[in-house]
């Protein structure tokens, strides 16, 4: 029986066809491009280390008076300080604080002591509080070591943390050991010369369910300028679950919303939640 040849032509066609659509196919399974571990990792680091700040500004307040360096719309937030235990309410619908984010719930830190006690661990738990929507959960504890070499006071910070995302798919995780150095303004009773410094390391699981790692390769700065919301430098490095690695760098110092995510050796700009 003599085949047609039009239908070796169509075979050979239709072979080559579905030979492109797989290894094109396969390249797009190996493209790996999104910024969603970064975003992640960076994002919760930002939210417990925040509270850090709130409540070390509580701290300097007595019961009854209103955060300064957070001030909010028509004074909505509320410090009650107390012997081994402050709270920093900011009520219960949201309250527009001056970097721009709305906060509700309360922060509560535990201690023994005096609140800068060196070696004295703080507890820090969280009720109902929410940052621009997303319930933060879990614990944080907090130890002042007293002052390095370089004569600056520095405290070892453990973080077990549950971020439930506001529109996500799910919870965020967070576990994290670091130290965190206060640079520069600890002799002052100001505010605005404050700089901090965030060392370590941890993990967690992401929103969509997957595994991260992640490490700072150079420390991370957070100023307490009084309408900087971001980290301002540093370099973060992420390890996603089954996926490339991934670098990201802060910046120069200069307090914006945006990072640069290295991926492959190529990078990506990403804005900071």
């Amino acid at each position: 029986m003599k085949l047609n040849q039009n239908f070796f032509i169509a075979l050979a066609t239709a072979a080559f066809f579905i030979g492109s659509v797989s290894i094109l196919s396969s390249c797009v399974k190996e493209r790996d491009f999104d910024t969603y571990a970064a975003e992640d990792a960076s994002y919760a680091m930002w939210i417990y280390d925040d509270a850090i700040n709130i409540l070390n500004e509580a701290s300097r307040l007595k019961t009854g008076d209103n955060l300064i360096l957070y001030k909010t719309t028509g004074y909505c937030s509320e410090v009650v300080n107390q012997p081994g235990r402050i709270i920093v309410s900011f009520g219960s619908s949201d309250c527009l604080c001056n970097d721009g984010r709305n906060r509700r719930g309360k922060i509560i830190v535990e201690f023994q002591g005096n609140y800068a006690d060196s070696g004295q661990a703080h507890f820090i738990t969280f009720e109902d509080y929410f940052v621009d929507n997303n319930e933060v959960n879990g614990s944080e504890t907090v130890t002042f070591m007293g002052r390095n070499d370089a004569n600056q006071p520095y405290f070892t910070v453990s973080v077990d943390g549950i971020l439930d995302i506001d529109d996500s798919l799910g919870s965020l995780t967070y576990n994290a050991e670091l130290e965190r150095t206060w640079l520069t303004g600890s002799e002052t009773i100001q505010y605005e010369d404050d700089n901090f410094e965030i060392t370590g390391k941890g993990q967690g699981v992401n929103i969509y369910g997957n595994n991260y790692a992640f490490n700072t390769k150079e420390s991370v700065h957070k100023p307490t300028n009084l309408m900087c919301r971001y980290f301002t430098k540093g370099i973060l490095e992420v390890q996603p679950q089954g996926r490339t690695f991934r670098s990201i760098d802060f910046g120069n110092g200069n307090c914006d919303k945006t990072a640069t995510v290295t991926i492959d050796g190529k990078q990506h700009n990403m804005i900071l939640k």
